[in-house]
Order: structure tokens, then C-alpha cells, then sequence
């Protein structure tokens, strides 16, 4: 009568680790990588602060969420063509808003600021 109980643990200990998944990282190396530096009037750059993306084809959800490092840069890869939005917020309110163009060159994307336009 105990055999079933403790044959009933064993699996339960045992077959739990074959539901888990493995976990891989790679370097990934691409030229449409976007960065922006967000800082503040005197140069101090908005470390940590919010950030959030538009794309395009999306102006409600945002295309990615995350924060500046600690020099105030953000990077993301943008997937289409058109205008964008970034919205930076330090929580203290500070609020960068810029917008930019992507374009699509050959394989790559590459950006134009929306005040160069």
C-alpha cells in the first residue's frame, strides 16, 4: 500500500524537470540598430528613465517598453518603414518625446530625424 504513494512522489520529483525549457542568448550583430541618448538641458543624461516606442503600424501598443542605461541610451531594431515615436519619462516630470522616419536601405533600415525633414 505504500509502494503506490511513494511511486507517486518519484514521478511527481522526476518528471517535473522535463517540462522546463532551455534557454539560449546570442550576440547579434545588424547595422539597423537604433539608439538614442536622452539627457537633460545641462548634459546629465536621463538615466533609467521610462521609455516606450511607436511604430508605424501601431500607435496604441506600444513596439517595445524598457529603460535608458545609465548614460541615457536606449537601443531598439525597428521592423517597418514609416514614422516613429519615442517617448522618454524620468518619473519626474521629465518627458522627451521625439519622432523620426525609418527607411528601408537594401537589407537594412536606417533613420532620419523628424526636425531634418
Amino acid at each position: 500500500m505504500k509502494i503506490v504513494p511513494l511511486f507517486s512522489l518519484f514521478l511527481l520529483l522526476y518528471t517535473v524537470p522535463l517540462f522546463s525549457h532551455a534557454v539560449i542568448s546570442e550576440q547579434m550583430e545588424t547595422a539597423s540598430t537604433v539608439s538614442i541618448r536622452f539627457s537633460y538641458e545641462d548634459g546629465e543624461p536621463m538615466a533609467y528613465a521610462a521609455v516606450e516606442i511607436f511604430s508605424p503600424a501601431e500607435d496604441r501598443v506600444p513596439f517595445q517598453t524598457g529603460r535608458t542605461d545609465k548614460n541615457g541610451v536606449f537601443s531598439f531594431v525597428p521592423d517597418a518603414e514609416g514614422m516613429w515615436l519615442v517617448s522618454a519619462d524620468d518619473g519626474d516630470d521629465h518627458v522627451s518625446s521625439p519622432s523620426f522616419i525609418v527607411e528601408k536601405e537594401g537589407n537594412r533600415f536606417i533613420t532620419k530625424p523628424q526636425e531634418l525633414l
